[in-house]
């Protein structure tokens, strides 16, 4: 936070600079006082009722320059993410920042507890880890990586943890949940956010598949779609590709892998498989 116009100064010169962010969300090094980093209804110094704005997002901030490399990490949870982050940062040929969740003791856990702490951060969406490479998008890729899986864990179980959000709750729980509230809404809203980035990608490669189809059934060779779907994710996927297909005069057909009669299968020119993990 100290210093933010010199660092907003060197990502926007495009020079081959890396910076290491290591975020505890607080001025840790001048003894836990609230800054721009600290996120609402947090307890600290200069901010003993709780933080009543939303935490600056150094890495949204970056991107938006869409010339600089950009990873959110958190090494205790995903470490080869983590390295890869770093390995693409040093081989890309302009400004990169990476910003690493730091836990520090004054944000009110056990530090030995770091790695669980870690965890649930992530998988409540509080810290979501991503990859952002402006050079994928020079070759007609979506720059955007969504490194973390979906949200699956309790934000205010993460909350209740740590002693800069607890102590607002007990000295005014009706004020603590007032600000509790508006950054759940806040996380709610980035992870949103990151999901969309993460799905154009999707619709994108898409788009270039159904290109590089029309060239391979030139000859008027009808396209086979068989997905293996529990969710419907996969389903909804092989439905829309179809749509794009039909929608480029091409002749194609969709089918569940389990109805799919598979003594035709040497009669498919071209097959396309459709498939999500859960």
């Amino acid at each position: 936070d100290i210093g933010y116009g010199g660092l907003d100064h060197v990502i926007a010169s495009e020079e081959h600079v890396k910076i290491l962010v290591l975020d505890t969300e607080m001025y840790s090094n001048t003894g836990g006082q609230a800054s721009k980093a600290t996120p609402a209804g947090a307890m600290a110094k200069f901010a003993e009722s709780g933080k009543r704005t939303a935490k600056k997002d150094l890495c949204r901030l970056a991107m938006t320059y869409k010339t600089v490399y950009v990873a959110s990490i958190c090494m205790h949870v995903n470490p080869q993410q983590a390295v890869r982050a770093m390995l693409e940062a040093d081989a890309y040929p302009g400004p990169s920042v990476i910003v690493a969740y730091s836990p520090c003791i004054s944000q009110g856990f056990p530090m030995a507890e770091s790695i669980q702490h870690c965890q649930m951060a992530v998988d409540s969406g509080y810290w979501p880890l991503f990859r952002y490479n402006p050079e994928l998008a020079a070759n007609g890729n979506n720059p955007f990586q969504l490194d973390s899986r979906k949200v699956k864990g309790d934000l205010f179980k993460l909350l209740a943890q740590e002693n800069r959000f607890a102590s607002v709750m007990r000295r005014d729980p009706k004020h603590a949940q007032e600000l509790d509230e508006k950054l759940k809404l806040s996380v709610t809203e980035k992870n949103q956010l990151l999901q969309v980035l993460s799905k154009e990608d999707l619709q994108g490669q898409f788009h270039k598949l159904v290109e590089g189809l029309s060239d391979a059934s030139g000859a008027g060779d009808s396209i086979t779609i068989l997905y293996g779907s529990e969710t419907g994710n996969a389903e909804e996927q092989a439905k829309n590709l179809l749509q794009d297909i039909h929608a480029r005069g091409l002749k194609g057909q969709v089918s569940a892998l389990d109805d799919f009669e598979f003594e035709d299968l040497p009669n498919q020119k071209v097959l396309i498989l459709v498939v999500s993990t859960c």
